[in-house]
């Protein structure tokens, strides 16, 4: 261990023995010190404390860098002494400390000042006031000197100790300003000043190898402290009262010497320019470390000078982001590179590992302000701009963050700050909704997975107005306006000027609900009348939120666009178009038109990934959790989408916000779905209650899901009307024939709500017109379509076969009242038979299944189906994946299905139960031609149409696809046969003279039909009395009080509403047999070989009679006609007999289950 450095001087008088001597005679005392070769060695940190600390004094340290900065300046004889080598040991110890403050000024931390009461006589030995009493006649010097003169009774002598990243490493002193501490060995996070060496600073200029900025930085403190001196000098000798004054004329002169060999270091140097953050001193030192060098902000431009005209003085320091940690992101999709994203990243490379990261910018509020319409340019590194730049310290995973001011025609000295790295999560997504801006529209939405009521991490958004440019909303505080707030949230910002444009209004939709259930996925869902300026990213450190960056949205890119300028309203409410909208019960179809022409809206994903990466799944992947919540990400060219909404979680939608977009619940176009169970109306997802059977829902949950899905759907339509520069202006929507009053009157209202909706500011709310059935607006299709002659011997004959129902239309040439021929809708007719019954067989038969799933997975067709093997165990889910093949097939892919299904190549199928799957599309075509014979002989009678012998049968829908199956069973001409048979059946007497044609030529907007004939202009003449007499009886032998009913009477409802009432039903339902005999006789062993037995059932013809009652009173439609108030449930008797066979005897006996 060193010894500790003997006094021994030339120059000794003595005193008294026994007390206090003052001590009068400094300078030839340490003049006449005999030092040897003290400072010719090395001196390490130890030795060196070790030494001073013989000198007998607890203040050692502090008056010796006080002797060595005054007198190597003051007297010309220090300098002829021994002493100096050591005095130049502490000289360059007390530069480092200065470089360390002027340089790495964010790791320093300034105490509070440290009293020592010299007055406490209770406690004459605590250590506070032991070191204030060996003051001496000094305590002055130690004390706020403000104070000392108002005499107030708090002041004591004091001392401010300096951190360094939690490490002391000195104080302050009236002698030197500032003095190394006794020990700071093993400096945490050192390893970037050049200047620590052997535990203990040294002359940064020697060992330091500065750069040019270090250099500016260390000049500007330096010089600064200097030409504060002479008043601090004057401040503390201002209550000496008698005593010798303090001189600090060498501490100045040396300060400005070491400012002067700075400066000789780096000749150009700027003297403006700031340190890179604050050292808080209290007084009397903050001043000498204050170095203020603000620059002035006038219209987009920094100067030097006050420019008058209200420029705004910025202090340099202020534009970095005032925060210990800085978030991290991380690349999710290489195909996606976040240089891509919508957002601006701050980028530094890791060279270690040769690749780009990417962080937020670490930019105060204040800056975002300042910059926010000129970020790109900011982080791009122009040489004519501001630039701020980063650099990883890989050793310590830091950040160094850099920030350089273009002031005139030069860049000034950057400001340096740090941050830890804070990694956020991957797989985290935040999402915009639509992908533009526009100062005329007026909806937009935000999804979010770190919601701002999280405990953790959050992201909290802010928005921005249209100001010519676009400009960050802040309130009269100049601070941000967010969106945040308790969970169940409206916020409302009236900031604008009288023009409602600039109003800021927005709510929460969806809130994750903490504490009510744990495995709830986290995410929230906004929305905004005015767009997303930015991301604010938040960290909860020490109890208390931190801003760990910010994610600014781009103003405009490739795929992210500004229409502000081209998509006014005044060019676009001249542009008029016509919504057509078919909500179907398993699809729906939306289309417009334009001047006459219809087309189907083609859906864009209009997602902008925030934060995460889009996922792009194909057939190859299910849907991620962020599809199935917000909007869709599939491109759909067609209009065509399936009738399916996903729900949230009930506990996460805002009170009252149930029937409102995408809270309502969200439209699935997603191809893949990860089933887990499926119930009556619903599946259960990952994602949670998907339901799939929306029409036939009315009560008010079921109410509530249809108008949030069509409400999401419809901004959907107005955003891509939008970009085209079109306006909504006209909705039109239609219904089945067999749709209650009461349901066609929620309908209307429904709807009425949704048009009201209109994103587009100064544009005018849709007109709703009053709706058509589903029949009249396929007929107006199919009048619309053209390539349909009409003549005095031919009729159409329409089936638009959906998930629920089949609708028949018949259309004709009639004369007008204006004496003109043009063909009409004659007669048309809603049955309750549908395509539907496909998925009842799947539920039932395993070897349909196992058909269906060979076909899936062999390769037939080019498909793929993502979790088809769970059908084989969970029959419940079936329906599910044939729907989902059916959507995927095209062309002759179709052909291909159904011989699969009739000739199955799996060796695990049983081929006779597996084809006889082929009955249900059979028997339902059947009953349908049959029928529809029925309605074309009363038509033709009652409207005295005579002359028609041809008709020409076109099938409408994805249902009507059900009248291909059994082309590819028995070929194409046996099929017509078997067409013709039940057409000809049902129409009766003449049917020798007459034959019906299948056309298949307009196939090619198959599932559009509807939507496309609500938007085209109208051609179809509506006839209500056809509306009201649509269905006829069908059957013989019924007798109602007292009146016998002839097959051709129209249905009304009183007959089914007292079904119970009939005088007389019929022995034997001779219409149902005679077509039930047509169908067997095709479908039977000696035929198509469809079924095997068939006696069977024509055995069980007697037990339709005694099931028929029961079948139609327990008919939910039927229930529910019963307790509306007003009962308008109306069917075909046939119909409802046949439908009767189909669920209760045919069904059950072929799939036994």
């Amino acid at each position: 261990m060193p010894k500790s450095l003997l006094i021994q001087s030339s120059q000794v008088r003595n005193g008294d023995r026994g007390k206090w001597n003052k001590f009068d005679q400094q300078k030839p005392y340490i003049q006449g010190i005999q030092t040897g070769d003290v400072a010719t060695q090395e001196i390490d940190a130890v030795t060196l404390n070790t030494m001073i600390s013989g000198v007998p004094t607890p203040w050692a340290r502090a008056r010796l860098f006080g002797f060595a900065l005054k007198y190597t300046q003051e007297d010309p004889n220090i300098k002829t002494t021994g002493l100096i080598k050591f005095y130049n040991s502490l000289i360059a110890e007390w530069k480092g400390l200065i470089a360390c403050m002027a340089l790495f000024p964010n790791r320093i931390k300034i105490a509070s000042p440290l009293p020592m009461d010299v007055q406490n006589i209770n406690d004459l030995y605590s250590i506070p006031t032991s070191l204030g009493r060996m003051l001496f006649d000094d305590t002055d010097l130690w004390t706020e000197p403000d104070s000392l003169s108002r005499n107030d009774p708090n002041a004591k002598p004091a001392v401010q100790l300096i951190y360094y990243n939690g490490k002391l490493i000195g104080g302050t002193s009236p002698y030197s300003l500032a003095f190394p501490a006794a020990s700071y060995t093993n400096l945490p996070d050192s390893g970037d000043i050049g200047w620590y060496r052997n535990g203990k600073f040294d002359d940064p200029l020697v060992y330091g190898n500065l750069g040019a900025d270090d250099l500016k930085k260390l000049f500007l403190l330096v010089k600064t402290m200097a030409a504060k001196i002479p008043s601090f000098e004057q401040k503390i000798n201002q209550n000496r009262q008698g005593k010798v004054a303090l001189s600090l004329l060498g501490l100045r002169e040396f300060t400005e010497k070491f400012a002067q060999d700075i400066k000789a270091k780096a000749p150009n140097i700027e003297e403006s320019g700031t340190l890179d953050g604050e050292l808080n001193f209290a007084a009397p030192y903050q001043e000498l470390f204050a170095v203020k060098s603000g620059y002035y902000f006038l219209n987009g431009v920094f100067y030097l000078n006050d420019p008058g005209s209200g420029a705004v003085e910025i202090d340099p320091k202020s534009l970095l982001l005032d925060s210990e940690t800085l978030s991290q992101f991380f690349l999710e999709d290489e195909t996606q590179p976040l240089d891509n994203a919508a957002v601006h990243y701050l980028k530094a490379r890791d060279l270690s590992r040769n690749e780009d990261l990417y962080f937020p910018l670490p930019l105060s509020r204040s800056a975002i302000l300042l910059f926010q319409n000129n970020l790109a340019d900011l982080l791009q590194g122009k040489k004519d701009f501001h630039q701020i730049y980063a650099e990883l310290k890989p050793n310590e995973y830091r950040l160094k963050v850099r920030f350089r001011l273009y002031v005139g025609d030069k860049h000034m000295t950057p400001i340096e700050r740090e941050y830890k790295i804070e990694p956020m999560d991957t797989g985290k997504h935040v999402i915009l909704w639509p992908n533009f801006i526009s100062e005329h529209w007026q909806q937009y939405y935000l999804y979010n997975e770190i919601p701002a009521n999280d405990t953790s991490i959050k992201i909290v958004p802010f928005f921005k107005r249209w100001e010519n440019p676009w400009k960050i909303i802040t309130n009269d505080k100049k601070q941000f306006v967010y969106g945040e707030g308790i969970t169940t949230d409206e916020f409302k910002f009236i900031n604008d000027n009288g023009l409602p444009e600039k109003r800021l209004e927005g709510d929460k939709l969806v809130y994750y609900p903490i504490g009510k259930s744990g495995d709830l996925h986290k995410y929230e869902i906004y929305r905004f009348n005015q767009p997303l300026a930015g991301l604010e990213i938040r960290k909860n450190i020490g109890g208390a939120d931190q801003v760990i960056g910010y994610l600014m949205v781009k103003n405009a890119t490739e795929t992210f666009k500004d229409l502000s300028g081209t998509h006014t309203p005044e060019y676009i409410r001249n542009r008029r178009a016509t919504i057509g909208i078919d909500f179907g019960s398993n699809n729906s179809c939306l289309s417009y038109s334009t001047d006459g022409v219809v087309k189907p809206f083609t859906f864009k994903n209009r997602r902008v990934f925030l934060m995460g990466a889009e996922t792009f799944n194909g057939d190859s992947k299910f849907a991620s959790l962020h599809e199935m919540y917000f909007f869709q990400n599939e491109s759909i060219m067609n209009g065509q989408l399936k009738t399916w909404v996903q729900q949230h979680n009930r506990l996460s939608v805002v009170p009252g916000k149930e029937t409102i977009e995408i809270s309502g619940g969200v439209p699935i176009f997603e191809p893949n779905i990860r089933v887990l169970a499926m119930e009556k109306s619903f599946m259960r997802t990952n994602a949670g209650e998907l339901y799939y059977s929306l029409k036939w829902e009315n009560d008010d949950a079921g109410m509530h899901r249809k108008e949030g899905f069509l409400k999401t759907l419809w901004l959907t339509m107005c955003a891509e009307l939008y970009e085209n520069q079109y306006a909504p202006s006209v909705m039109r929507w239609s219904y089945p024939g067999a749709l209650s009053k009461k349901d066609q009157r929620l309908y209307n209202t429904m709807y009425g709500n949704i048009a009201q909706i209109t994103p587009i500011r100064n544009v005018p709310t849709a007109n709703l017109e009053q709706p058509l059935t589903e029949a009249e607006a396929v007929c107006n299709y199919a009048l619309s379509k053209g390539g349909l002659a009409f003549y005095g011997d031919n009729m159409m004959i329409g089936a638009d076969v959906g998930g629920s129902t089949c609708n028949v239309l018949l259309v004709a040439r009639e004369r007008g009242q204006d004496g003109s021929y043009a063909p009409r809708l004659v007669k048309q007719s809603s049955l309750r038979m549908s395509a539907g019954k496909l998925a009842e067989v799947t539920l039932k038969s395993s070897q349909v299944r196992e058909a269906i799933y060979y076909f899936a997975t062999s390769g037939i067709a080019n498909i793929k189906v993502m979790g088809i093997e769970e059908m084989r165990n969970k029959p419940e889910v079936s329906p599910y994946y044939l729907n989902t093949i059916l959507d995927r097939l095209r062309g002759e892919d179709f052909d291909k299905f159904y011989k699969s299904l009739a000739q199955s190549g799996s060796p695990y199928v049983n081929k006779t139960e597996a084809r006889a799957i082929f009955a249900i599309p059979t028997f339902i075509c059947g009953t349908v031609l049959f029928y529809s014979g029925m309605l074309a002989k009363k038509t033709i009678q009652d409207r005295n149409l005579t002359g028609i012998n041809t008709f020409e049968f076109f099938p409408f829908g994805k249902g009507g696809r059900m009248f291909d199956w059994l082309e590819s069973f028995i070929g194409k001409q046996d099929t017509l046969s078997y067409y013709n048979n039940c057409f000809k059946a049902g129409f009766g007497e003449g049917s020798d003279t007459i034959r019906l044609v299948k056309r298949d030529e307009i196939r090619q907007d198959n599932k559009s039909e509807v939507s496309f004939g609500l938007s085209a202009e109208r051609k179809v003449v509506v006839d209500e009395n056809s509306r009201e007499t649509a269905d006829i009886v069908g059957e013989e032998g019924f007798v109602f009080n007292g009146q016998t009913l002839k097959a051709s009477d129209s249905v009304t409802t009183q007959y089914l509403e007292k079904i119970e009432q009939f005088d007389q039903i019929p022995a034997n339902f001779a219409n149902f047999e005679k077509f039930l005999n047509v169908f067997l006789n095709l479908a039977g062993p000696n035929d198509a070989g469809i079924i095997e037995n068939t006696q069977v059932l024509k055995s069980k013809l007697p037990e339709i009679r005694r099931m028929l009652l029961n079948y139609v009173t327990y008919d939910p439609e039927y229930i529910n006609a019963r307790t509306s108030g007003q009962f308008d449930y109306k069917h075909s008797i046939l119909v409802l007999i046949a439908m009767c066979f189909l669920d209760r005897i045919l069904i059950p006996d072929l799939f036994k289950g």
